[in-house]
C-alpha cells in the first residue's frame, strides 16, 4: 500500500497540517476513495511566530493506551462515523526520536462515502485522531481535515454488468499475478544462492571426510599407545598395592611408639610435679637457727647488721700493730 507522511501541528484542541516550519500555505492531504493507505502523522508542537524548525511533540505526557482515527462529513456526533479505524492505529517514537501516528487505511470506500462522492467529484471530510487511557477515558482528541476524491474505476463493473461476487475481476487478477511473479522471482533467486551455498558445503564436506580418515589413522596408533600405556599402569597399581601393605605396617608400628609415648608423657608430668617450685627467698625473710644466743637478730640481714657494728674500729686497731 502507498505510505503518506504529514506534519501535523498540534494546538490545543485543534492540529493543522503543515510544513516544517508550520506553515499550512499549500499544505493538503489529498486521498482516493477505496485506496488502501498507511497515513503517517508526524506530531509537532505549535511554535507560532517563530521562524525555526518546529519542535516534536511528545507522546509520553498523553498516557494513551489505544488510539483511533475517524473520519466524518462534519465535527457533529449525532450518528456514527462512516469511516472509524481502531485496529492497527498507533501512536509511537520512530528511530529518528520523532512522535509519529500511523493509520492503517485499507479501504475509504464505505456505503455512505461511496453514495456521497457518486454525484461529486471530491469531498471534504473531517478527520480526528484520538486516544483513550487504560481506563477507557479519553485523553486527547485533534481535528483537520483532507480531501477525498472520487474514483473513476474501483475494480468492479459498469452498472448494466453485474459482477459475480464468486470471482475476481480482470484487473484483480492480473494485480495479483504480478505479485505472484514478483514472489515467484525473488524465491528464485534466493533458490539459487542457496544452490551456491549447497555446493559449498559439498565442498567444504568432502574436505572433511579427507580430515576425518586422517584422523582415524592417528587415532589408531593413539589407540596401541593407550594399551601399552593401560600394560605399564596395571604394572605400577601392583606396586602400589604393595607400598600399601607395607604403609599399613608401618602404620601400626607408628600407632605402638604413639601409645609408649603418651605413656612417657604421664611420667614426665608425675615427675615434674614432684619437684618443688622455685622461690625467690630474701635475707630479711630467712630465720637464723642460732641455739647458742650469739646474736639478738632471728634473720639473716639482722645478724649481718650485727656483726658489721661489731667489726667497726677493727680496722683502725689493725692499722696500729
Amino acid at each position: 500500500m502507498q505510505k503518506i507522511r504529514s506534519i501535523l501541528k498540534i494546538g490545543n484542541s485543534g492540529a493543522e497540517l503543515c510544513d516544517n516550519y508550520g506553515s499550512s500555505v499549500g499544505v493538503t492531504l489529498e486521498l482516493m476513495l477505496g485506496t488502501a493507505y498507511l497515513l503517517e502523522f508526524e506530531l509537532r508542537r505549535d511554535a507560532a511566530g517563530e521562524s525555526a524548525v518546529l519542535p516534536d511533540y511528545s507522546a509520553e505526557e498523553l498516557n494513551a493506551a489505544s488510539c483511533y482515527c475517524a473520519f466524518d462529513f462534519s465535527c457533529q456526533n449525532s450518528d456514527d462515523p462512516p469511516l472509524l479505524i481502531t485496529t492497527g492505529v498507533k501512536m509511537q517514537t520512530d528511530a529518528s526520536g520523532k512522535t509519529v501516528f500511523s493509520v492503517p487505511l485499507l479501504n475509504s470506500a464505505t456505503e455512505r462515502i461511496t453514495s456521497v462522492l457518486k454525484s461529486r467529484m471530491e469531498t471534504e471530510l473531517f478527520c480526528e485522531l484520538g486516544g483513550f487511557d487504560s481506563s477507557g477515558k479519553p485523553v486527547f482528541a485533534w481535528q483537520f481535515t483532507v480531501t477525498l476524491r472520487s474514483r473513476i474505476y474501483l475494480g468492479g463493473g459498469n452498472e448494466s454488468v453485474a459482477g459475480d461476487p464468486e470471482y475476481y475481476t480482470a484487473v484483480q487478477v492480473e494485480a495479483i499475478v504480478s505479485g505472484l511473479s514478483a514472489e515467484i522471482a525473488r524465491v528464485g533467486n534466493e533458490t539459487s544462492g542457496l544452490s551456491a551455498e549447497i555446493a559449498r558445503v559439498g565442498n567444504e564436506t568432502y574436505g572433511l571426510s579427507a580430515e576425518i580418515a586422517r584422523v582415524g589413522n592417528e587415532t589408531s596408533g593413539l589407540s596401541a599407545e593407550i594399551a601399552r600405556v593401560g600394560n605399564e599402569t596395571s604394572g605400577l597399581s601392583a606396586e602400589i598395592a604393595r607400598v600399601g601393605n607395607e604403609t599399613s605396617g608401618l602404620s601400626a608400628e607408628i600407632a605402638r611408639v604413639g601409645n609408649e609415648t603418651s605413656g612417657l608423657s604421664a611420667e614426665i608430668a608425675r615427675v615434674e610435679a614432684m619437684i618443688p617450685e622455685e622461690k625467690e627467698v630474701t635475707a630479711a625473710a630467712l630465720a637464723v637457727n642460732d641455739s647458742a644466743d650469739y646474736f639478738t637478730g632471728e634473720t639473716v640481714e639482722a645478724v649481718l647488721q650485727e656483726i658489721g657494728s661489731r667489726l667497726d674500729g677493727v680496722e683502725d686497731i689493725l692499722g696500729g700493730i
